[in-house]
């Protein structure tokens, strides 16, 4: 009996290294033609767009048919967390680092911090930057954080609500390129339009070399004003105009956005290039607060600025035709630092060791099906006022539990499968084990990462 045993045992042992090869073999294998591929990269980041307003989550009010189609031919996501607010998000996005390691004051990337720019034009990509900069230091800062080509709106700090900048964002807009903002030349014309203007003659100048965009569009962020889809936009005049949170032109920004996702992919199209474009779309943060729409049923509002679910919840879609199965969901952790090292292990393009200590965790193997580590956890470290009044926010959650732990150590602990918006705080002496032992795991982690911060 015990030699019978002992070699099912063997044989069983024998079978899961061969298994765990064929899985290694399998994942090398695809990770080798992926790469061979060497696929453009194109990211859109919507500004204040969050996971209630695409229609393909459940939003009633508004038609999102591009975004829609990205969904259906892609991969969905429904369970990627931002910051809830823009800059800290795409800090954490450009670097791959948690913001208690690199946040330094509201608006500014630190000097010498290496971005996705820099990681894929590394790699030997031609790059550009479209939209919202929002990391200071214009022309300067925009080369070297690896983006060899721009057309921007906000490159400098200070800029983000000075009145004029604001009032400008859209139509009569004031970009900047090549080193100043050019207010003439685009007067009668709307910025999203010259972003895209600017995005086709990148790709017809660009040949065969492989490319990164980052599409950070303004929209649908306010000032709320008509987009050219709007009967108003003709005679509104953006210099006199007193009301801009007029919500009436929302869906028009709405609508407006979703159709620039769809002349880029008609325009890959008719390159004969989509199937060689990875396309990633979405938001910095929740969706603004002020926006009333009707989301699964339910009469809402957006929650930006808030840190539960919805105020952080963000609306991922990755299209690639031919590379990943249509209307596929992935329901795993992302957060925004896992996208430095999934672009780097698209491309096969390992992280040099000078951009420092990545916190991010790669989701490659979830595009594809592949056998890979998935996150356990999603941290989030929230300078929450730009002029550094407040006490920053921490907190860990996965799908089920959320610890908070400010650094003066008050501890607030939910179970948000259940308390979705954080009302019923479970109280230490009502914790089950299973309860305790996460909460002890989620503490030492929050600990350990904030020990480390300076390595």
């Amino acid at each position: 009996m015990t030699k019978i045993l002992s070699t099912t045992i063997a044989s069983l042992i024998i079978f899961c290294c061969l298994l765990s090869f064929s899985d290694s073999s399998e994942n090398n294998a695809h990770q080798k033609k992926v790469q061979n591929q060497r696929p453009n990269i194109i990211l859109f980041m919507a500004d204040d767009f969050g996971y209630d307003l695409p229609s393909y989550t459940g939003n009633e009010t508004f038609q999102t048919p591009y975004l829609d189609f990205m969904a259906a031919n892609g991969m969905q996501f429904t369970n990627c967390y931002s910051h809830p607010d823009g800059y800290p998000s795409r800090l954490a996005l450009q670097t791959g680092k948690y913001n208690h390691n690199n946040y330094t004051f509201w608006g500014k990337l630190p000097y010498g911090e290496k971005t996705l720019g820099n990681l894929l034009q590394d790699a030997g990509y031609a790059t550009m930057y479209l939209g919202r900069w929002s990391f200071d230091g214009g022309d300067t800062m925009i080369h070297k954080a690896g983006f060899e080509d721009y057309l921007v709106t906000i490159p400098y700090a200070e800029n983000d609500d000075v009145d004029d900048t604001y009032r400008h964002l859209y139509k009569d807009p004031w970009l900047y390129a090549n080193g100043y903002v050019d207010t003439p030349s685009y007067i009668g014309q709307y910025s999203e339009d010259l972003y895209y203007q600017k995005f086709e003659k990148f790709v017809d100048s660009n040949g065969q070399k492989p490319f990164f965009v980052m599409y950070a569009n303004n929209l649908p962020r306010e000032p709320l004003v008509p987009s050219p889809l709007h009967p108003d936009y003709a005679g509104f005049d953006v210099d006199t105009a007193i009301d801009f949170k007029n919500n009436s032109f929302f869906p028009s920004m709405i609508t407006y956005l979703d159709n620039t996702v769809g002349k880029v992919i008609h325009k890959l199209e008719d390159e004969g290039i989509a199937e060689n474009t990875i396309i990633i779309f979405l938001g910095d943060n929740g969706t603004d607060r002020s926006r009333k729409f009707v989301y699964r049923g339910n009469n809402v509002n957006g929650r930006k600025n808030q840190t539960y679910k919805l105020g952080i919840q963000a609306p991922l879609t990755i299209y690639w035709p031919g590379s990943i199965s249509k209307a596929s969901v992935c329901n795993e952790l992302i957060s925004y630092t896992d996208f430095v090292p999934t672009i780097s292990e698209i491309v096969g393009f390992p992280i040099p060791p000078s951009y420092g200590t990545i916190h991010g965790n790669s989701f490659y193997h979830n595009l594809f099906n592949l056998e890979g580590t998935n996150r356990e956890w999603n941290y989030i470290y929230w300078d929450n006022s730009p002029n550094d009044l407040k006490q920053p926010i921490r907190f860990i959650h996965d799908p089920i539990y959320k610890l908070y732990k400010d650094t003066f150590g008050v501890k607030t602990y939910y179970k948000i499968d259940t308390d979705k918006r954080e009302e019923s705080p479970l109280l230490p002496e009502s914790l089950t084990p299973e309860q305790v032992v996460k909460f002890n795991r989620f503490e030492f982690v929050i600990d350990s990462l904030w020990a480390a911060r300076y390595q």
